[in-house]
């Protein structure tokens, strides 16, 4: 079994607990960004994502994509979808992502997303806003 988590590696985190509300009519919404993080000779980035839980109106499909600066991106993923009672989204509202052999170099990673059911409305962070101090957060490893 191969483990993409050599002893070298750094971290960086980013966190909110903005809401966004995305509409079937919104278009792709950064809602996540690292700061600048530098790489040394060819290696791998990782990023993470964990979002508390969203709300959703109807038959919402948010989906997210990892952007590494570099002009890369991941694979799509679906984040959350509609539920059943109470408006509390059904998903795993996270998602990970390894680019491999990422030239040296100084990066940032940002987390975009998107609503794609037609006529809805989905709302990010809704559960834990206030006093909570549950962010949503993305975290990004790589070798310094």
């Amino acid at each position: 079994m191969a483990i993409d988590y050599p002893a070298g590696n750094t971290r960086i985190t980013a966190t909110s607990t903005t809401s966004h509300t995305l509409n079937s009519t919104s278009s792709w919404t950064t809602h996540l960004t690292t700061g600048n993080f530098t790489t040394g000779a060819n290696s791998s980035i990782t990023a993470f994502v964990n979002l508390v839980h969203g709300y959703e109106s109807g038959n919402v499909n948010v989906i997210g994509e990892l952007d590494l600066n570099d002009g890369s991106t991941s694979t799509r993923q679906q984040l959350f979808c509609q539920g059943i009672g109470g408006n509390k989204a059904f998903g795993s509202h996270s998602m990970a992502w390894t680019w491999y052999n990422v030239a040296a170099g100084t990066y940032h990673v940002d987390l975009r997303i998107i609503n794609k059911g037609s006529g809805t409305t989905g709302h990010t962070h809704y559960f834990h806003n206030g006093d909570t101090g549950v962010p949503d957060i993305l975290i990004v490893t790589y070798n310094a």
